[in-house]
């Protein structure tokens, strides 16, 4: 049954190695930049995206299922909170994180730091999906 239970867990590692880097669909949304004179306004700001918005999405769904395997399995002590902290890279890892969190929070556009912006869409919630692959 254990074995079972090891092979369930690899799921999530499988989702995010082999299917998110395949995913390519079109999505359609306005930039909300148009008022600045830097950015190229394209039809009154509508914008298309066809790699990175939906890769955005599955990356942070991946690191939810992910997260909350590892709380079962630290509640379930499989694993401690102190084998986490005691790997010292983890602790660099955090550390970005928590700067990236306060660099978010801090931001004058909260909503693009933390969603991510047009053509980007890699903001903090997608930064900490990559915390939890990490450490998964």
């Amino acid at each position: 049954m254990k074995k079972v239970i090891d092979r369930i867990k690899l799921i999530p590692v499988i989702f995010a190695m082999g299917y998110i880097p395949l995913i390519v669909s079109l999505h359609i949304y306005d930039s909300g930049f148009e008022s600045f004179d830097w950015f190229p306004a394209f039809e009154d700001g509508i914008m298309y995206d066809f790699f990175l918005y939906f890769k955005s999405v599955a990356i942070i769904v991946c690191a939810v299922v992910m997260l909350l395997i590892l709380i079962v399995d630290i509640v379930g002590k499989k694993i401690t909170l102190r084998s986490l902290v005691k790997d010292r890279s983890f602790i660099f890892i955090f550390m970005y994180l928590f700067f990236v969190i306060i660099s978010g929070a801090m931001s004058e556009y909260p909503k693009e730091s933390f969603f991510g912006a047009p053509e980007v869409f890699e903001g903090v919630f997608v930064i900490a999906g990559y915390v939890v692959f990490c450490i998964y």
